[in-house]
């Protein structure tokens, strides 16, 4: 079964406007919402982890979007339950650039500086760019490769920038005729710093998920917008840590270790040679925990701050 959704129209000031979601979940999470047939309410804990980011596939940077709800589109999270699709979006005023392949264009904010919000280089539709090219060329229109970073580092904080979907090697739909989405601000070049007090709040989760254990992270993630008009940056401050299978020897406890007067573990320190104990009622929980406490003993602290 599937049915269309219509996330709607995006008119702002002098009709430029665009789509951002912000959230979206197809399943139920609601038995009311899904009472229309209470016989099939079996879940109100029916999640899809995948719908936000299909949709904004589909639908970001677009003034109005039509989606169909299948099998094809989403998986169905809980076979037997009613579901619906809810979502919540923003929208931003902006420009939008559509570029054909073997083209070139001009993002132009006259006296302002360009903000790149959304891009797709790919087929969204079948109609887009579609002039004098067999049918086979234009009928995927599930093709996606998102370039904002490469968009943003050649085109932000200008008044002018000219791309091209040329430019990009990666093919994500090999033998489909592709072109390129770009959605821009224009922001007063004058008061793009002034707001120093904008902070996302949920950043050190999404860094910390996307980087802690290890040796290296790419800090290329997707954030929500906390102060539009404002040109931002991502400050991360990390530790190196050492490992603790190359550091610590604790395959073995000393059987008379005490810690102010309590037995306890201890654990031999390779590299320096140094003994520790600590106590503990689990033998498992102490040697995470002295491991970690060692770590974080030897930590050194960096600080990397990225333009966005």
């Amino acid at each position: 079964m599937s049915f269309v959704i219509r996330i709607f129209l995006c008119l702002l000031f002098a009709n430029e406007g665009v789509i951002s979601v912000q959230k979206a979940n197809y399943g139920c999470t609601d038995s009311h919402v899904c009472a229309s047939n209470p016989q099939k309410v079996a879940s109100v804990t029916c999640t899809e982890a995948t719908t936000t980011s299909v949709l904004s596939q589909s639908c970001n940077g677009r003034s109005m979007c039509e989606v169909t709800v299948s099998p094809a589109l989403f998986s169905d999270p809980c076979q037997g339950t009613s579901k619906y699709l809810n979502s919540s979006y923003v929208c931003l005023p902006a420009k939008t650039s559509i570029t054909c392949q073997h083209s070139s264009d001009i993002l132009d904010c006259g006296t302002d500086v360009i903000k790149v919000l959304h891009t797709n280089y790919g087929r969204r539709d079948t109609t887009t760019c579609s002039v004098g090219r067999p049918p086979k060329e234009v009928m995927d229109d599930n093709c996606f490769l998102s370039v904002t970073a490469a968009i943003s580092d050649r085109c932000n904080g200008k008044s002018k920038c000219s791309v091209t979907p040329d430019d990009f090697s990666t093919d994500p739909c090999y033998g489909t005729f592709k072109y390129l989405e770009v959605s821009y601000g224009c922001l007063a070049s004058s008061k793009i710093l002034t707001n120093t007090n904008c902070a996302l709040a949920n950043v050190v989760d999404i860094v910390s998920k996307g980087c802690n254990d290890r040796t290296s992270c790419d800090l290329a993630f997707a954030f929500t917008d906390p102060c539009f008009g404002t040109y931002k940056y991502l400050e991360v401050s990390y530790g190196c840590i050492e490992t603790c299978q190359s550091s610590l020897d604790c395959s073995t406890a000393l059987t008379n270790a005490s810690v102010d007067g309590r037995q306890g573990i201890g654990c031999h320190h390779s590299t320096t040679g140094v003994t520790s104990t600590f106590s503990s009622s689990s033998r498992n929980s102490f040697l995470s925990f002295f491991c970690l406490a060692f770590q974080l003993g030897f930590s050194s602290l960096h600080t990397v701050v990225m333009q966005l």
